[in-house]
């Protein structure tokens, strides 16, 4: 008996160890890269090992996977696929950092658009140069690797109940084995063995043979599928998940956006879409889209679809419009999450500087003097959001001639605006959403949509895609003109109260919020905030970082709770 039980242990044992080697050999073997950087030293161009690149290193750009983490200074064209770091689908343009704005502290949010990240790939380069600002475990990628290998798994009701059932099994065992002892009476010896017995009975030692086995099985299923599990002890736990938070565009929508029409300030009551001259202009030049050599566009897909529906022609820095204007663009500013605004500012070919300025409705009304808004904006822009239309504000003004660009702040450039009108998009649902969604809800996952768009809209969508039952109702909470309350309406935007936890419990009616009005709620009632949460299915202007925030909150709330964690 005692060389059976040794048998298994120690089989358990090195199966053990075999699976969790492999599970670390597979983990180490896609963090590994081996290549050469072409720097330059000395005046002289020449490659060396990636290992030995160091921050202050002059980098020429060429084509494949990047080592280190690098800011543009000089270049013509820098296409980068960053896939394999962010997901970003869409090949991203890089360029030079603005020299000009050197009183402004640099920062890897503020200019993501002129650095390059170790890990992503080059697609296209034109003599393009940058400085190393960060190598190794550092970089972008370095912080990804550093957070797989580190990571500290979420605690599920799986983990906390392991340990209070092993230590019940351990009581029983040593009560079991003195009961065994004393009944047996023949002998200390004999009694001890069969207590033995008894303990590997209740404790069984190939129980971490059951689980390291399994996520070993498993692990190897899901490589044979292409799928990497950096953490394959969550393979345990994954039917506790019970919520999955979905991002909309891009993921429950299409990756593009198709154009609509657009409505104009100077035709705003006009049937159908119009055009006018200062849209016709926002639309060539309101972008940062660069051109690759076989002259394809690189860039947002919003931005993409809104120039070639201008019909305008971008070579460099130079913009011919549909019409035969002219215009050089002489600075342009990413589109920033906090104030959802992008600007460019342009030369005409009769010397004339202009600004022009485009972001979602609500900000951009803010930036706008408020006699060029038109009286019915509100009413349109809320139209235009429950029938699930992405909209564009676009608005601009003329800078004086004396202008000092290199000093200007983004703060004074997009400030007393003139509201020049607004661009539509659809934003199709994909094919194979609801379906999705629906399979999650027969696993008793709850669906949850957070994004950066319009409540309405992301109701809109929800609705397609069946997060929103037929027979559920909506009820959307939004800031009051005071931004000190919330103020909730139906979905045919009536006022109405919001009914107590227990009503929500037993109704079929859910909620969608918007990250303002969730910032406010969690600063007058967290506990009570985070008992409406239950019941919130969509989250609209969330920022990148609110996107976060509330998965975060999400997370930690329920890792306290009773009840089936996310």
């Amino acid at each position: 008996m005692a060389l059976l039980w040794f048998t298994l242990v120690t089989s358990a044992a090195l199966t053990v160890s075999f699976y969790q080697y492999k599970n670390e050999a597979n983990l180490y073997r896609i963090t590994q890269i081996r290549g050469e950087v072409k720097v330059v030293r000395d005046g002289e161009a020449i490659g060396i090992p990636h290992d030995e690149v160091v921050p202050g290193d002059v980098v020429i750009v060429e084509d494949g996977v990047t080592y280190c983490d690098m800011v543009v200074v000089s270049s013509k064209c820098a296409l980068i696929d960053e896939s394999a770091l962010t997901g970003e689908s869409n090949p991203v343009g890089k360029t030079a950092v603005d020299p000009s704005q050197g009183n402004v502290e640099f920062s890897s949010t503020r200019h993501k658009r002129n650095l390059i990240f170790a890990g992503t790939t080059v697609l296209e380069t034109d003599g393009t140069r940058a400085i190393v600002t960060k190598t190794a475990s550092f970089t972008a990628r370095g912080v990804l690797i550093r957070d797989i290998f580190s990571q500290s798994r979420h605690r599920f009701k799986f983990d906390v109940e392991v340990p209070i059932v092993l230590t019940i099994f351990f009581v029983y065992a040593v009560i079991g084995f003195f009961i065994t002892v004393h009944l047996i009476g023949e002998g200390f010896v004999y009694g001890y063995f069969y207590g033995i017995y008894v303990v590997v009975s209740i404790m069984p030692p190939l129980l971490p043979t059951v689980f390291t086995v399994s996520v070993g099985v498993s692990n190897d299923r899901l490589a044979a599928k292409k799928v990497t599990c950096t953490n394959p002890d969550s393979i345990l736990v994954a039917g506790k998940v019970t919520r999955a938070f979905f991002d909309k565009t891009g993921t429950l929508t299409k990756q593009g956006l198709d154009f609509l029409s657009v409505r104009s300030a100077t035709e705003w009551n006009r049937e159908g879409s119009f055009i006018s001259d200062p849209m016709s202009v926002g639309m060539a030049v309101c972008h940062t889209l660069i051109k690759s050599k076989s002259g394809a566009f690189a860039g947002n897909p919003v931005d993409k679809t809104m120039f070639e529906a201008s019909g305008a022609n971008l070579d460099g820095v130079e913009v011919t419009s549909k019409n035969g204007q002219s215009f050089t663009i002489l600075k342009q500013f990413d589109f920033d999450h906090h104030s959802m605004t992008q600007s460019t500012i342009i030369k005409t070919a009769e010397g004339q500087i202009l600004v022009y300025v485009k972001g979602s409705g609500e900000n951009m009304k803010l930036l706008c003097t408020p006699e060029s808004i038109p009286s019915d904006f509100d009413a349109a822009l809320r139209d235009s959001a429950i029938n699930g239309i992405y909209q564009i504000t676009m608005a601009g003004r003329i800078l004086p001639p004396t202008t000092d660009l290199s000093t200007l702040l983004r703060g004074e450039l997009e400030d007393k605006l003139v509201f020049f009108g607004v661009i539509n998009f659809k934003n199709t649902i994909r094919a194979e959403s609801p379906d999705v969604i629906r399979q999650l809800s027969e696993g008793e996952i709850e669906s949850i949509m957070i994004t950066g768009d319009s409540v309405l809209t992301g109701v809109c969508i929800a609705r397609e895609a069946g997060i929103f039952l037929e027979t559920e109702s909506v009820l959307i909470g939004g800031l009051s003109s005071d931004s000190s309350s919330i103020e909730w309406k139906n979905e045919t935007f009536e006022a109405v109260e919001l009914p107590s936890i227990e009503e929500l419990k037993f109704s079929k009616t859910k909620l969608a919020l918007s990250a303002e009005a969730l910032a406010v709620l969690l600063s007058t009632d967290v506990s009570g905030t985070h008992k409406l949460m239950d019941f919130i299915r969509v989250y609209g202007r969330c920022t990148p970082f609110d996107k976060v925030a509330i998965v975060d909150d999400f997370v930690k709330v329920r890792s306290r709770s009773p009840s089936p964690t996310v």
